[in-house]
């Protein structure tokens, strides 16, 4: 069929202002808007999705650098970036994670995706630290692998593969 093979039906623009719920879990993307698409760097594009159930929240940064961070606290506020998680920006690259979101967001976990021995170094250092500084408790898949985050009635639980079913090679 045609229509299923159109540009428009294999890509849905994810835009600020969409939301949903399923099954008591609510979805609501915060950026980019419209007015976003000027932006000099791509990153700063980065569908952003806050979830949300009974027991806490997850922000989802993709890769926005801080221009994109800043242009979404003065849209939406602190409040609002509030979550219990996030996965953090561009890999933990030293163009994300502002001072100002960070503290906006205040979670209780910081997950940082990043390939074992990236050469961008990632997550940076300083980045680390100021997630760190601010209370959460920072993981990393390059070094426990895929970190699974569960959201129930009674809280947020966080587990890494590698620590549930370690192997004896690890660590050494």
């Amino acid at each position: 069929d045609a229509a299923a093979r159109s540009p428009e039906a294999r890509h849905l623009a994810c835009g600020a202002g969409q939301q949903w719920e399923w099954d008591g879990v609510r979805f609501e993307v915060l950026h980019p808007w419209a007015a976003a698409r000027r932006v000099r760097r791509n990153n700063d594009l980065s569908c952003v999705i806050k979830v949300t159930a009974q027991g806490g929240s997850l922000l989802l940064v993709g890769d926005l650098e801080t221009r994109g961070e800043a242009a979404m606290i003065a849209r939406h506020g602190v409040d609002a970036l509030a979550s219990s998680v996030i996965v953090v920006g561009h890999h933990g690259s030293r163009s994300s994670s502002s001072p100002a979101f960070v503290d906006a967001v205040l979670p209780e976990a910081a997950i940082h995706s990043a390939g074992y021995r990236n050469r961008f170094g990632h997550p940076y250092p300083a980045v680390w630290a100021r997630w760190a500084e601010a209370g959460a408790r920072n993981w990393r898949t390059d070094s426990q692998g895929a970190i699974r985050v569960v959201i129930s009635a009674t809280g947020v639980d966080i587990s890494a593969a590698r620590e549930e079913n370690p192997r004896y090679w690890h660590g050494r």
